[in-house]
């Protein structure tokens, strides 16, 4: 029902919760299987070609408060290899498992009112310690998160939202 990577969400939210975590869906993702469920979002990511999930459990417990779910735990594993890397967040009230496709005018412009706040406090953010270390360190995302990939999407975003959803954050006069 679940397939394997569901399977092992749902093993590593029961051991998480320690209880089970009651229905679970899979959620849409370029690079990682991801599930969610009413208190619990699971990632399960081939560890041994994605170093960026390394640094995404470690900077997590870092990062401004509201800005992402808290993260309940991290791990890796095989289960009939690949090796596998699984961070379990807490379940937002925002998270969408329909995502804004299905959400009417009102909804997403709220969505998008939300990540823009939560942007704001990203640039707000000054990181110290080992976040600032972690953030020091070559990247190397070997995935689909390419920089190239990732500048033309926020432009191809930025020319389909000709200000309808976004307010511009200031105007140039």
């Amino acid at each position: 029902m679940y397939g394997k990577y569901g399977r092992q969400a749902r093993d590593i939210a029961t051991a998480v919760l320690g209880r089970d975590p009651g229905p679970m869906a899979a959620a849409d993702s370029l690079s990682h299987h991801v599930y969610v469920g009413p208190d619990v979002v699971v990632k399960v990511i081939d560890a041994t070609r994605h170093s960026r999930l390394d640094r995404e459990i470690a900077l997590a417990p870092h990062l401004p408060a509201g800005l992402t779910a808290s993260l309940l735990a991290s791990g890796y594993g095989s289960r009939e290899r690949p090796k596998f890397a699984t961070p379990a967040y807490a379940a937002r009230e925002d998270d969408s498992r329909d995502g804004p496709a299905g959400a009417d005018g009102a909804t997403a412009c709220l969505l998008a009112e939300q990540a823009m706040q939560r942007l704001g406090g990203l640039h707000r953010w000054v990181p110290a310690g080992l976040a600032e270390l972690t953030l020091g360190e070559p990247l190397d995302h070997a995935g689909s998160s390419a920089r190239p990939r990732c500048l033309a999407e926020v432009e191809n975003l930025a020319a389909l939202d000709r200000g309808a959803f976004c307010r511009p954050a200031c105007s140039t006069g």
